[in-house]
C-alpha cells in the first residue's frame, strides 16, 4: 500500500488568503483612522497656538495698562512730595502763603 501524497502547491489555501486579505483591509482602514485622528489633533494645536497667541497679546495690553497707571501714581506720589517738601522749606523758614494756611481773626465771644 503506497502512502497517500497530501496536494502540496506554491500557492497559500484560499481560506489563508482571504485572512490575509481582511487583514490588509483592516490595516489600511487602520492607518486611515490615525490619519484622520492625527489631521484632528493638528487642527486642535493650531487653535491652540491661536489662543495661545491672542492670550499673550491680552498679557501684553495688560501690562502696558498696569505700566501706565503705576506711572501716573508715581507722578501723583513724587507731586505730592514735592509739594509738600515746599510747604516744609516754607513753615521752617516763616514764609507761608497766607491763602494756604488763612489767619482769621478770634472773635470774642463775649459780644
Amino acid at each position: 500500500m503506497e502512502p497517500k501524497l497530501e496536494n502540496v502547491s506554491s500557492s497559500p489555501p484560499c481560506s489563508y488568503r482571504t485572512s490575509e486579505v481582511r487583514l490588509k483591509e483592516e490595516l489600511q482602514q487602520d492607518v486611515q483612522k490615525f490619519k484622520n485622528e492625527i489631521g484632528m489633533l493638528q487642527i486642535d494645536i493650531w487653535d491652540l497656538e491661536k489662543k495661545k497667541v491672542q492670550l499673550q497679546k491680552e498679557i501684553n495690553e495688560e501690562k502696558k495698562r498696569h505700566q501706565s497707571n503705576e506711572t501716573a501714581v508715581l507722578e501723583n506720589l513724587y507731586a505730592v512730595a514735592a509739594a509738600a517738601a515746599r510747604l516744609i522749606q516754607q513753615r521752617e523758614s516763616g514764609k507761608t502763603e497766607n491763602h494756604l494756611f488763612p489767619v482769621g481773626k478770634k472773635e470774642d465771644s463775649d459780644g
